[in-house]
């Protein structure tokens, strides 16, 4: 009967270690997600639904890069290599490759068996 009793509060203390380890871990989303939430929720109520947070919360400056001029030539050539660079990797990317296989496959058959014959026909002759 000691046994049991003993097992019981083993298995009661290592839950209760395991619990006190895991809990934060598995509430710190949580605070992330409600965070996240209650930012959302102030945007929509202040900014999207009424205009009465404009003066507390200021919209974010725009960052955006608009340039109508490149920096220098080397930048150009970069952006023309970049750019066929990634053309190249589409195409690559763009090939059935099983399909390729298959037709690569069909025709080294055709030509194996036009060479056996030839082979076989040649053999003939000889003898």
């Amino acid at each position: 009967m000691g046994g049991r009793i003993i097992g019981f509060l083993a298995g009661v203390t290592v839950s209760g270690i395991a619990w006190t380890i895991a809990e934060p871990v598995m509430t710190m989303p949580l605070m992330f997600v409600s965070t996240g939430l209650q930012e959302a929720k102030d945007q929509i109520d202040n900014r999207i639904l009424s205009d009465k947070g404009i003066e507390k919360n200021p919209q974010p400056p725009n960052r955006r890069v608009t340039q109508l001029t490149r920096p220098s030539f080397l930048e150009t050539c970069k952006d023309y290599w970049n750019e066929e660079l990634i053309k190249g990797v589409n195409w690559v990317y763009s090939i059935n490759w099983y399909q390729w296989g298959l037709d690569a496959d069909r025709k080294l058959n055709k030509l194996t068996d036009k060479l056996t014959k030839s082979i076989a026909e040649a053999g003939k002759e000889g003898k």
